[in-house]
């Protein structure tokens, strides 16, 4: 009985959890930050702490905004942007990259720092500008979600050095 059962537990223990999965390869990080001039292991990092790399996530916000795709690209922009085509954010991972690329190089334009714009990524505005409407509420959201993105993007970095040391 055993020996019969065992070929399904190997594909159950081995397989079945890469069946849907996505290569981060197939996600364009590098490309979207080649277009963008952002280093795309930031861009990464970002897609990691949203969502894990998950590009079915969907994230309903109390505000009753809909976040989308593995960067969480948030409703406002469809509405706001027309050419965000909404159905593909979930769909291709490459092109929710490329979005998301797009929002973040705005950001950091708009505040002139690359982490105030990850802050205004998530939150709208850096967490100066937070602190400045007097909102500490968000400001400290702000702050925390890129703490999150520096750590994840701070682990990435190594990984690269380390990788092309051993090369």
């Amino acid at each position: 009985m055993i020996l019969r059962t065992m070929p399904l537990l190997l594909i159950l223990v081995f397989v079945a959890p890469f069946q849907g999965a996505t290569k981060t390869a197939d996600f364009g990080f590098a490309e979207a930050g080649e277009r963008y001039s952002i280093d795309p292991l930031l861009i990464e990092a970002i897609s990691w702490v949203e969502s894990h790399h998950n590009p079915t996530a969907i994230n309903q916000n109390r505000s009753g905004s809909v976040d989308r795709g593995h960067m969480q690209i948030n409703s406002r922009y469809w509405r706001d942007n027309k050419w965000v085509w909404w159905g593909s954010l979930e769909t291709d991972p490459a092109y929710c990259t490329m979005v998301g690329a797009w929002i973040l190089a705005q950001e950091i334009e708009r505040w002139g720092d690359t982490w105030a714009g990850v802050e205004a990524y998530n939150t709208g505005k850096s967490v100066a500008a937070h602190l400045d409407r007097g909102d500490e509420r968000r400001a400290i959201i702000a702050e925390e979600y890129r703490k999150k993105v520096q750590a994840r993007f701070q682990k990435l970095t190594h990984k690269r050095r380390t990788t092309w040391a051993s090369n």
